[in-house]
């Protein structure tokens, strides 16, 4: 079964009861809950795609501040369903902006743990004139916080010196 980051009852908390059920009055009663699902669903999506490589997707279905955004992107994208204007565009437009606020390190969603290390890494860097092909290399032993991706070791030799 699939994760959202919403529920019914938060998008009838911002919609209100008989809001949300405008929205929906269209829908037969046995494709509500598959119709309902297609808008959480692309609302944790959107969510996803902008910050699930930083952060662990069991750990963005507790977080408040998540959910929040999330239920706004998919008010947002109930309202639009049969070609009605948009609402809540402004909090859509923000809780984008804060996504990509996120995705760019320029923001920390509240209290989750990131995937990765944040502390600073420091290359320092050297042209080995031994290879035809990338001559940048990374001094290991002069550099800090670890080698990442697909950095070319300079590997050190007893007669680096001379």
């Amino acid at each position: 079964m699939p994760t959202y980051y919403t529920t019914q009852r938060e998008m009838e908390d911002v919609f209100g009861e008989d809001g949300f059920n405008n929205r929906m009055d269209d829908v037969d009663p046995q494709d509500f809950t598959t119709t309902l699902d297609h808008i959480r669903e692309d609302a944790t999506d959107l969510i996803n795609s902008y910050i699930q490589s930083r952060y662990d997707a069991t750990e963005l279905t507790t977080s408040r501040w998540i959910r929040r955004r999330t239920t706004f992107i998919a008010c947002y994208l109930l309202s639009r369903r049969r070609g009605n204007s948009p609402q809540f565009m402004q909090e859509y437009e923000e809780a984008r902006g804060d996504l990509e606020e996120v995705r760019d390190g320029q923001l920390i969603v509240p209290g989750i743990a990131t995937r990765s290390d944040l502390t600073p890494v420091m290359s320092n860097l050297v042209m080995d004139s031994r290879t035809a092909g990338s001559q940048m290399r990374v001094q290991a032993n002069l550099s800090v916080g670890g080698s990442y991706g697909e950095q070319y070791v300079a590997f050190s030799l007893p007669y680096q010196w001379l």
